[in-house]
C-alpha cells in the first residue's frame, strides 16, 4: 500500500526518505515488506502523506496475512 500511496502522493523513494528522516532504500525495503518502519518513521511517512491529502493507517505497514504465512512456512 505505501507504494501506491507514495505515487498517488507524486513523490519519489528519495523524496519520502527525506522527508521521513530515511534513505531511499529504507522507503524501498517498507514497500517490499522487507522490513516495517519504527513507529517514529511509520509517523514520520504517514506526516508527509498527510499533508498531500493521503490518509493512510500504520497497519498497512504490516505485511498482508499471505505474506506472513508464506514466510513461516520456509
Amino acid at each position: 500500500m505505501l507504494k501506491t500511496y507514495r505515487k498517488k502522493a507524486g513523490l519519489t523513494q528519495a523524496a519520502l526518505g527525506a522527508e521521513a528522516g530515511v534513505g531511499q532504500a529504507a522507503i524501498n525495503n517498507y514497500e517490499s515488506f522487507f522490513s516495517v518502519p519504527s513507529l517514529k518513521v511509520a509517523i514520520a511517512i504517514m506526516d508527509a502523506l498527510k499533508k498531500r491529502k493521503i490518509k493512510m493507517d500504520v497497519r498497512e505497514f504490516l505485511p498482508p496475512v499471505s505474506n506472513v504465512e508464506e514466510s513461516a512456512n520456509k
